[in-house]
């Protein structure tokens, strides 16, 4: 009996190709939405998760109370900026706190240079002389492609990333100018940063002073590595006591702030979610729709078929026969959407990733779709179905055979 009703179901959908085709379509358009957007969205998470993790969770940032990290650094300019500056004698401090491994830090700014098309603009990032090793490099994340890294001797020496080569044209001895002055590219780095996009330049912290006209010691933000058996919270409240101790500062009332990599790393994925769920939101309502012509679509079918609906009832067919033959046809029409949909929902999200890699130039958008995504679209698609076939069902086993024979 099932088999019948499925077959019968499946015949008149091949009867109305053109209809059933154009009603499929809707579901097609939202479930591809949604695996495209989930697909995105979480490979975007999982880069930037990767971002973090290539460097190590188990850091910390200190800026000054008044510094925004999303910010990020100021304009370099001859008469220097605002700031309440920390100061490179917190070292020392900081690493007396427990759990605390290594302490670093840099006096970031954001410049201007020529590029090969227009000026470009870049981060620059002085480093303090004792940090000026291959070790402590390295350990902020940087792996050097060609060149050298920075020495304590060095003086109007630079790294680059790859990114600032490819954007100047320019190669290890080659002389970038920044500011009026004139730096030797000693060393090229791999490009870090969400997807490899941020320009980046490394130099002694005192060619940066020396443009800022800053004081010595000052620093913009301090870096924190810490053992990874101790909890982020925990060191937080250690480097808090050791510093608020040195600067005579009272709880509430320091002039800096700490900031862990796990706690900002959680914040941007509670942002992304969002995001996603609202697109993926946006993707469902538009599959709802659909579901709109799937109805509209029985209702006329129901009108069309009357007759027939009136002779199976006359030769014995039951309500629930009806009911179940129409919402069959209901789901099987989503169900064809739904793995159409998928199909073309990976195709969309590819296509997105080559566009983003062939234009941005960037490996931040990877698609990755897990298979519960699958799952969920054709579930869904299922639900909608049933959902958008139900009425137009019930309405078709309520028919009365004399007057549907009339």
């Amino acid at each position: 009996m099932i088999v019948d009703i499925f077959s019968n179901a499946l015949k008149n959908i091949l009867k109305r190709k053109t209809r059933s085709w154009l009603t499929i379509l809707g579901i097609v358009i939202g479930i591809a939405a949604i695996v495209a957007l989930l697909g995105i969205g979480g490979g975007l998470r999982n880069a930037i998760v990767g971002e973090f993790e290539s460097v190590g969770v188990n850091r910390l940032i200190i800026l000054s109370s008044d510094a925004n990290l999303l910010s990020g650094p100021p304009m370099l300019s001859e008469s220097g900026y605002d700031e309440n500056y920390l100061n490179q004698d917190w070292f020392d401090v900081i690493k007396r706190a427990e759990g605390v491994e290594m302490v670093g830090g840099f006096f970031g700014s954001i410049a201007l240079i020529e590029g090969k098309d227009d000026f470009i603009s870049v981060t620059v990032n002085g480093i303090p002389k004792e940090q000026r090793n291959q070790e402590s490099i390295e350990d902020s994340g940087v792996k050097l492609l060609s060149g050298r890294f920075l020495t304590s001797n060095d003086k109007n020496a630079i790294m680059i990333n790859n990114k600032v080569a490819e954007n100047t044209e320019k190669k290890i001895n080659n002389k970038i100018e920044i500011m009026g002055k004139s730096f030797k590219v000693v060393g090229i780095y791999e490009s870090s940063g969400f997807g490899g996009q941020t320009n980046v330049i490394y130099m002694p912290i005192e060619s940066v002073y020396e443009m800022l006209n800053a004081k010595p010691k000052e620093i913009s933000s301090i870096f924190v590595k810490y053992n990874t058996d101790y909890q982020s919270d925990f060191v937080i409240e250690e480097i808090n006591r050791e510093l608020r101790r040195y600067l005579k500062q009272k709880e509430g009332e320091e002039s800096f702030q700490i900031q862990s990599y796990e706690e900002f790393l959680k914040i941007l994925d509670s942002v992304l979610s969002v995001i996603n769920y609202i697109l993926v939101g946006i993707a469902m309502i538009s599959t709802l729709v659909a579901a709109i012509g799937i109805m509209n679509s029985l209702f006329t079918s129901v009108m069309e078929r009357r007759r027939e609906i009136g002779i199976m009832k006359s030769i014995g067919a039951r309500n629930s026969s009806i009911l179940s033959m129409f919402v069959i046809e209901s789901i099987l029409f989503s169900v064809v959407g739904g793995i159409v949909g998928i199909g073309f929902g990976i195709l969309l999200a590819k296509l997105v990733e080559n566009i983003a890699f062939q234009v941005l130039q960037t490996r931040l958008i990877v698609v990755s779709i897990q298979p519960s995504v699958y799952i969920f679209s054709l579930i869904f698609s299922i639900i909608v179905g049933v959902l958008s076939g139900f009425l137009p069902a019930k309405k078709a086993s309520k028919m009365n055979p004399v007057d549907s024979l009339s």
